[in-house]
C-alpha cells in the first residue's frame, strides 16, 4: 500500500533528522569550556568589512572594541569614504576611546572579478602585521560579547585546528511571516552546517599559517564568498575545523518574506558553488519536500475516495513527522537559550507557549526551501548589498553595477544584512 510506504518513509526521514539534531543539541548543551589565559593569548587581527549601516552596527562596533582579549587590533575596511557607516565608526571610536585599537581603511579597488567583501578581506590581509597569529572575521550584524575573541582563540589552541567558527541564531523583535520562516529555516540549517563543517563568515577565525600556506587568498581573489571553501582547503592541508558552540551569535534583525527568499537563494547558491556538501543539501531538500507533499496528496485522494485505511496511514504519518520536527525546534531553542542566558544576552524573545504558533509555518518553510533550492541550481545572477554579480562558475564572477551607497538615493537608510 502506497500510504503505508509513505508513512514509514516519513518516520525514517524523521529519525535521521532527529539523530542529526540530537548530535548538535548535545554539542550545544556542552558549550562551557575553559578559556585560555592572558599568557596564552596570541596576537590577532579582527577584520570588519562594511558597506551601509546595518541595524546593529553600533552595537557590533562597541562589542568588538571592548573585548577582554589582551592583544588584538581591529581592521575596519569601509566600502567608500561617502559610505554612511563611516560616520558611525568614527562616532563609536571617539566615544569609546578605542582609536588606538582600530585602523580604518577605505576599499582601494572594487575589483569586478570577485565580491566586494573578498576585495576588502584581501586588502586587510595584505596590511596585516607579521606577528598576528590568527585573523578573526566579523559581520556587521554580529554583536560580539566580551569573551567572543577569547573563545575563538581557545578553539584554535590545538595545533591541528586551522579554522574556528560559530553560527547564527535568530531572535527577532517582531514575528512577521518572513522573520518566522527565516527562523524556522535557520534552525534546520545550523544542524546541517555543523554536521558537514560549513563555516560561517560572521564569526570566524583562521590561523595565519593556514591563510598564507594554502590557496585561501587565491580563492578569495576570484570568489563570491569567503567562507564556503574554507573547510575543504583546511582539510586538504591537514588542518581541522572547530565549531565553537558558545558562539551561537544572536541576530535580532527583522525581514520581509521577499527579502528572506532572495537571501536564501544566494545562501544556497554559495553552498552549490563552494562546498562539497551540496549534493547532501540538495537531497535533504528534495526528501523533506517530496515525502510530506506525497502524504498531503494521499490525504486528499484518500478522503475523496473515502479510503479510511489509506487516510489513516498518510494522516498519522504526516502528523507524527511535523510534531517530531517541532519537538526538535523546542530542544534547539532550549539549548541556545541556555547559551544566551549564560553570557547575559536577551533570551526571552518568544515565550515557550508561543512556539506552537509557528507550527503552521513549518510546511510553508519546507515549501520555500524547496523552491529556493530549485531556483539556486540555475541562478546566474545574485544581488548582495545592492550589487549585482553574474555567476559563470565558482571562480568566474563578474560584478556588474558597483556604486558607493553614499552616491545613491538610499543614503543614510539602514540596510538589513540580507
Amino acid at each position: 500500500m502506497v500510504a503505508k510506504a509513505v508513512f514509514w518513509i516519513l518516520l525514517l526521514l524523521l529519525a535521521c533528522q532527529q539523530l542529526s539534531a540530537i548530535l548538535f543539541i548535545v554539542r550545544l548543551l556542552n558549550f562551557r569550556a575553559p578559556l585560555i589565559g592572558n599568557d596564552q593569548a596570541r596576537p590577532c587581527t579582527v577584520i570588519l568589512c562594511l558597506r551601509g549601516v546595518d541595524p546593529f552596527l553600533r552595537e557590533c562596533l562597541i562589542g568588538v572594541m571592548n573585548q577582554d582579549y589582551p592583544d588584538y587590533h581591529v581592521q575596519i575596511v569601509i566600502d567608500h569614504p561617502s559610505d554612511p557607516s563611516h560616520a558611525v565608526v568614527k562616532d563609536v571610536l571617539e566615544s569609546t576611546d578605542s582609536s588606538a585599537k582600530a585602523t580604518i581603511q577605505f576599499l582601494d579597488e572594487a575589483a569586478h572579478g570577485r565580491s566586494l567583501k573578498c576585495s576588502a578581506l584581501l586588502q586587510a590581509v595584505n596590511t596585516l602585521e607579521d606577528h598576528a597569529h590568527f585573523i578573526a572575521l566579523l559581520d556587521a550584524d554580529t554583536v560580539p560579547h566580551r569573551t567572543w575573541l577569547r573563545e575563538l582563540a581557545t578553539a584554535l589552541q590545538p595545533d591541528s585546528i586551522g579554522v574556528a567558527t560559530g553560527n547564527r541564531w535568530y531572535t527577532p523583535t517582531s514575528l512577521s511571516v518572513g522573520t518566522r520562516v527565516r527562523y524556522l529555516w535557520n534552525a534546520a540549517a545550523v544542524v546541517l552546517m555543523y554536521l558537514f563543517q560549513v563555516p560561517w563568515g560572521g564569526s570566524l577565525a583562521i590561523r595565519s599559517e593556514l591563510l598564507h600556506k594554502s590557496d585561501i587568498l587565491q580563492c578569495w581573489d576570484k570568489s563570491l564568498a569567503e567562507d564556503g571553501m574554507l573547510a575543504r582547503i583546511a582539510n586538504r592541508n591537514q588542518w581541522g575545523v572547530a565549531f565553537v558552540p558558545s558562539l551561537m551569535m544572536t541576530n535580532r534583525e527583522d525581514c520581509s518574506y521577499r527579502d528572506f527568499f532572495r537571501w536564501l537563494q544566494r545562501q544556497l547558491s554559495l553552498v552549490r558553488l563552494y562546498h562539497q556538501a551540496w549534493p547532501v543539501v540538495l537531497t535533504h531538500g528534495a526528501l523533506t519536500t517530496v515525502a510530506p507533499a506525497a502524504a498531503l496528496a494521499l490525504i486528499a485522494t484518500s478522503a475523496a475516495a473515502r479510503n479510511m485505511v489509506s487516510l489513516g496511514w498518510s494522516l498519522s504519518g504526516l502528523i507524527i513527522y511535523q510534531i517530531g520536527l517541532f519537538t526538535l525546534l523546542f530542544l534547539l531553542e532550549f539549548a541556545v537559550h541556555r547559551i544566551n542566558r549564560y553570557r547575559g544576552d536577551r533570551a526571552d524573545w518568544i515565550k515557550w507557549h508561543q512556539l506552537w504558533k509557528l507550527l503552521w509555518l513549518v510546511p510553508v518553510t519546507q515549501f520555500t526551501y524547496a523552491i529556493a533550492l530549485l531556483r539556486s541550481i540555475r541562478l546566474r545572477t545574485v544581488r548582495w548589498r545592492g550589487i549585482d554579480y553574474e555567476i559563470s562558475g565558482p571562480w568566474n564572477i563578474r560584478m556588474t553595477n558597483y556604486q558607493p551607497i553614499g552616491d545613491r538615493s538610499e543614503t543614510g537608510r539602514d540596510q538589513r544584512s540580507l
